[in-house]
């Protein structure tokens, strides 16, 4: 009994009382509220992808009709990632070779080329990813449209 009396006067367990009620009936009321938001921000972003997957699209159906163009396309992102790989280089040395402590500067270099290599790696898989699609430029419609059709049909 005595137990049950320390509970009920200590003021931690009155305070908790008093504020997961409140609490509780205010998360009950919302919740609808929260889910309409929430589904209405997933739809914009189902329309915002179905887009983006068009616009990919039309990008690639260029580059299977006009060869010229698409050449045009490998060379370009080839010049970027070795424009890219010399900046990270360049500014790498730059910061290793500053006065700031050889720890800090091994440390913020090595973090320049990891960020610069992860930056390179993304550019060469968007690049891999529209030479497999151009390659293969059937299956990819295919697979493209059964894509954009589960989409709009769950809109």
């Amino acid at each position: 009994m005595k137990f049950i009396l320390d509970i009920i006067q200590d003021y931690k367990f009155l305070l908790g009382l008093g504020l997961s009620v409140p609490l509780a009936i205010l998360a009950n009321l919302l919740t609808p509220k929260v889910d309409k938001i929430l589904s209405d921000h997933n739809s914009k972003l189902k329309q915002k992808r179905i887009k983006k997957l068009r616009a990919e699209y039309q990008q690639v159906k260029i580059y299977v009709e006009d060869k010229q163009a698409y050449i045009e396309f490998l060379l370009i992102y080839l010049v970027k990632a070795l424009v890219l790989g010399f900046l990270i280089i360049f500014w790498s040395l730059l910061i290793y070779s500053l006065p700031i402590g050889s720890l800090y500067a091994n440390f913020f270099s090595r973090l320049f080329i990891l960020f610069g290599s992860i930056i390179i790696v993304n550019l060469g898989l968007k690049t891999l990813d529209t030479y497999q699609n151009v390659k293969a430029f059937k299956d990819y419609q295919i697979s493209l449209s059964s894509i954009l059709e589960d989409k709009e049909r769950i809109n």
